[in-house]
C-alpha cells in the first residue's frame, strides 16, 4: 500500500516555519512534530560512547599508518 500524505495542522506549519528560519530543510517523507522544542533529528548531536569509539579508531589507525611509514 503506498504511503498517503496528510494534511498539516496549524502546529505543524509552525514548527516549518521555525526551523525554515534557522536555516533547516526537511526531507520530502520526515514527519513533522508539533512541539518547535522538538529539535529535528539532523541537529541532534552524537552521544558520547559513539565519539569515543570514534576517538579510539583514529588514534588506532594514526598507529598503524605511524608504524607502517
Amino acid at each position: 500500500m503506498p504511503i498517503q500524505a496528510t494534511r498539516c495542522t496549524q502546529r505543524q506549519l509552525a514548527y516549518l516555519a521555525h526551523w525554515k528560519a534557522l536555516g533547516y530543510t526537511f526531507d520530502r517523507d520526515a514527519v513533522i512534530p508539533e512541539n518547535t522544542s522538538i529539535r529535528p533529528d539532523a541537529l541532534n548531536l552524537p552521544s558520547r560512547t559513539v565519539l569515543a569509539v570514534t576517538a579510539v579508531m583514529l588514534v588506532i589507525v594514526y598507529g598503524v599508518l605511524w608504524v607502517a611509514a
